[in-house]
């Protein structure tokens, strides 16, 4: 198999320690030849990792594509609303692309990529939905495929973003206010909805969610509690989401520190608390994103599903139960282990996954692992269409309509709004 080549618009955390730490992982498969990044300490630090030559990188994505065509795949990893742009020049001149999630922001742009990128001539566009591609719903997918719970009557899934992961992102960091970045349910849930769109194998009918900012505002800070944790909180020893704390000594939290050095100008975490967002109570930080929330869905062949995503969670998991005429299953994704129970024999069955948490616990990986062979094979599909992405976009932005005016969304309808007809 031929060795492909790439090029990263962004050299942030999924540029770099995604598919460029694969490209290092596996030099047979990928080669990193270019990057685009304005941070031009990132962009050195990529350009070393990877040993690209000065004349392959760049501050701006448009200076690349004004080059020739240097690699054959194109890996985006800008901001929620950078896509379209870097996307549509990588089209132009000939590249694979791989997107990262979400396709857009907006609703308008995903359906605008849609028609433009569905029919791209034999080049690959692929959606980082890596969910798709990880062992763990690879195999309760099969389990339903085989028949294992009769015919599917309803599902609880819930997706646990940890305390201190959501904290992070979505109150310190960049997808804290949803009009600059994405509503929560799309920037961290269009994966799960594109999950329970593939696992149901029907469409949704209608839909309705709720949900709302309860604990990250200002009147309930802590008496006394400075606009910044490392200025002496009165509440330091007893807050869990003390900056201090999280991003110094708190284990499971490692991951992210390396992100806030990584985007302080001075790599440097004391100087990040002091200055950033990411060093500013949680309490005065202003974002807008709800903390909780739920959505009810329900899909023509009749299946109902309620999907919770929460801020409050000890661990960063994702966990679901599925009922069926015959059996159930229930699994957890952090533990690895998918249970199954038969109603006819009451026999159980529990498997444990060897499968490492890092990297969306191997989805990372497989996505990328997809992406490369296919390019080097020739092939010109993926096991997840443009189509079948755009499809889960929708459902994320009709869930946040129904949250903002507490009404059942009819689905199709509000696809047809947007003049797709996908159903």
């Amino acid at each position: 198999m031929k060795t492909v080549t790439g090029v990263v618009i962004g050299a942030g955390d999924r540029g770099r320690n995604v598919y460029g730490q694969y490209a290092l992982e596996h030099p047979q498969e990928l080669q990193m030849v270019a990057v685009a990044e304005p941070d031009p300490q990132r962009r050195r630090e990529f350009q070393a990792l990877h040993h690209i030559p000065d004349e392959r990188c760049f501050a701006e994505y448009e200076a690349l594509f004004r080059q020739p065509r240097l690699a054959d795949a194109a890996f985006i990893c800008t901001q929620d609303g950078m896509h379209y742009d870097p996307a549509y020049l990588a089209k132009q001149k000939g590249y694979h692309i791989l997107l990262e999630k979400p396709i857009s922001n907006s609703p308008e742009e995903c359906v605008r990529i849609w028609k433009d990128f569905d029919d791209t001539g034999g080049q690959l566009f692929a959606v980082s939905h890596v969910l798709r591609y990880t062992p763990f719903f690879l195999q309760i997918k099969q389990m339903l495929d085989q028949g294992m719970v009769g015919r599917i009557t309803n599902m609880e899934y819930a997706e646990n973003i940890g305390f201190y992961h959501f904290a992070h992102s979505y109150v310190r960091g960049h997808w804290a206010d949803s009009t600059t970045s994405s509503p929560l349910i799309l920037a961290k849930s269009c994966h799960d909805l594109d999950i329970l769109r593939w696992l149901v194998g029907c469409p949704v009918e209608s839909l309705s969610a709720s949900g709302s900012l309860l604990e990250f505002r200002a009147e309930n800070a802590p008496a006394g509690a400075p606009e910044r944790c490392i200025d002496g909180c009165p509440a330091e020893d007893s807050c869990p989401y003390n900056a201090v704390r999280l991003y110094g000594w708190f284990r499971p939290n490692s991951f992210l520190r390396r992100i806030v050095e990584m985007e302080d100008e001075q790599h440097n975490l004391d100087h990040a608390l002091r200055s950033s967002d990411y060093g500013r109570c949680v309490y005065h930080c202003g974002n807008n994103v709800p903390d909780h929330l739920a959505v009810r869905l329900h899909f023509t062949n009749q299946v109902d599903v309620v999907l919770t995503v929460t801020a409050f969670s000890s661990r960063i998991t994702r966990t679901l139960r599925i009922q069926g005429t015959r059996g159930e299953i229930t699994a957890d994704m952090d533990r690895n282990t998918i249970s199954s129970v038969d109603f006819a024999t009451m026999r159980s069955n529990k498997i444990r996954l060897d499968v490492d948490r890092e990297g969306h616990f191997g989805g990372d990986k497989g996505l990328t692992h997809s992406f490369v062979s296919r390019i080097a094979q020739g092939q010109t599909t993926l096991p997840t269409s443009l189509k079948q992405s755009l499809e889960s976009h929708l459902m994320a932005f009709a869930a946040e309509q129904s949250r903002r005016e507490n009404r059942v969304i009819d689905f199709p309808q509000f696809v047809r709004s947007y003049g797709v007809e996908l159903l």
